[in-house]
């Protein structure tokens, strides 16, 4: 199944420059304990380079997407280029939404940032 981007509704003022990961009809969620801790660093490029992988230990098994060239940063700032020196390319883990919260306690997301 394909990977595709879901932009939020440009009414809603906290969703702006967002985007959901949604992979056939299962939208997915980023958590912390997935993404060193907070994925609110991470940026989501259009086109995304996502891939799918089969975890068969989680929940006796489920489907994870990794977005390969997404943007990572360790400050507040969101960078505009994969180039800028603070910068450096991480995957972004995501798991289906029904998933979340299996683990141990975490932060979860399903609207994340687009690149800017």
């Amino acid at each position: 199944m394909n990977v595709h981007l879901i932009h939020a509704n440009a009414r809603v003022s906290d969703d702006h420059g967002k985007v959901a990961i949604q992979r056939g009809p299962i939208i997915y969620c980023a958590e912390g304990i997935d993404n060193s801790g907070s994925y609110d660093e991470y940026q989501i490029p259009t086109p995304t380079d996502a891939e799918s992988e089969l975890d068969s230990k989680m929940l006796e098994g489920i489907v994870k997407v990794k977005i390969q060239n997404s943007i990572h940063t360790n400050e507040t700032k969101l960078y505009t280029t994969k180039l800028e020196k603070d910068n450096e390319i991480r995957p972004l883990t995501l798991i289906p939404y029904y998933a979340w919260a299996n683990r141990k306690p975490s932060s979860m997301s399903v609207w994340l940032n687009e690149e800017i």
